[in-house]
């Protein structure tokens, strides 16, 4: 009787084990690794930010590289509104930089209205914002590519964060997040790094 038990308390902890951590990642917000039947590729896109410093992007099936670039895990942030969830989007990202300067690279696109761009660079002085922002017109080369690249139908929520290590897609999501979230899935892809 007490084997079984014993063989039962095992069974619950090895079901609480495999709901608890195989299961965090919310469906709705996260797509699987993209198919490999799409081909399209983007060589050397160079992306400005509003300060007019440069980017060289390579863009593959679900690779992406960013050239001059020493951090392992590179994140992506696509946004298109002065919105309060993208402008936080922008802060957390920013502090995250900071705190992970020797593992992460913070790349923010913004796909919005250009006209007011005036508005746009005051607003990311106002929040302290100090990672990459790469300012585009709507349906920008990089984007589109991205998109096509994660097999993403458009129309998307926005912001988009995807999340590179390696230079190979690892996951990404929609919508604002909280910045727990983002530290905690920095931690786990520098964890992942550790153990190789």
């Amino acid at each position: 009787m007490q084997k079984y038990l014993y063989s039962k308390n095992h069974l619950f902890i090895y079901i609480f084990i495999l709901f608890n951590f195989l299961g965090c990642e919310d469906e709705s917000t996260t797509q699987s690794i993209p198919s490999s039947k799409n081909t399209s590729m983007l060589e050397s896109l160079s992306l400005v930010d509003a300060q007019g410093y440069t980017q060289k992007v390579t863009l593959s099936k679900h690779k992406l590289t960013l050239h001059d670039n020493y951090q392992p895990i590179i994140i992506i942030n696509i946004f298109n509104t002065f919105s309060t969830q993208a402008t936080y989007q922008l802060k957390i990202l920013s502090a995250l930089q900071t705190e992970f300067s020797e593992d992460i690279f913070v790349l923010s696109l913004f796909t919005g209205d250009t006209d007011k761009i005036k508005h746009f660079q005051s607003l990311l002085q106002q929040n302290d914002v100090e990672h990459f922002v790469a300012i585009a017109q709507k349906k920008h080369p990089f984007e589109t590519i991205l998109y096509q690249s994660l097999n993403l139908q458009t129309p998307l929520t926005l912001p988009l964060t995807i999340f590179y290590t390696n230079s190979h897609y690892v996951t990404n999501y929609t919508g604002s997040i909280p910045i727990e979230m983002m530290r905690y899935a920095i931690l786990q892809e520098i964890k992942k790094l550790k153990v190789k």
